[in-house]
């Protein structure tokens, strides 16, 4: 375990793109629209994540707000993921830190540059279209 960490699990907001159009509407800057909340890291398909929604999700978008401690003034950040399935995103305070691919590896970024002092804004986008045939897919239905 890190000396120095917060973890991020818990109520997010939630929305699903069912368009795949947010990225291109920069849903980013506008997280009003995650009306649902989700319990992370439960995925929205399981009954834990207080979504349970079966139904094909090709995208979807995660916001919560974070603060860091004071503690952490001259320090670099890094933001740590388990694994998102399977194209992720993610912006702090409306800016892009980076991008991920891949479904079952951990990855971070760094987002000291991101940050700033007080609240932070944390929004993620998950892609995981099975159909579009452009990555792998498992025994999940499709």
């Amino acid at each position: 375990m890190r000396e120095r960490w917060v973890n991020l699990n818990g109520s997010w907001d939630f929305a699903i793109d069912h368009g795949n159009s947010g990225e291109e509407q920069a849903w980013h800057t506008q997280t009003e629209l995650f009306t649902q909340k989700i319990t992370v890291p439960f995925p929205p398909e399981s009954k834990l994540s207080g979504i349970e929604n079966k139904e094909f999700m090709p995208t979807v978008w995660y916001h919560r707000s974070f603060e860091i401690p004071n503690s952490w003034d001259q320090e670099r950040v890094f933001l740590h993921f388990g694994a998102v399935d399977y194209d992720c995103q993610v912006w702090v305070n409306d800016i892009h830190v980076g991008r991920h691919y891949g479904g079952s590896v951990s990855f971070e970024f760094e987002i000291t540059n991101a940050l700033k002092s007080g609240e932070n804004k944390l929004v993620v986008l998950a892609k995981d279209d099975i159909r579009s045939r452009v990555q792998p897919a498992g025994k999940q239905r499709v």
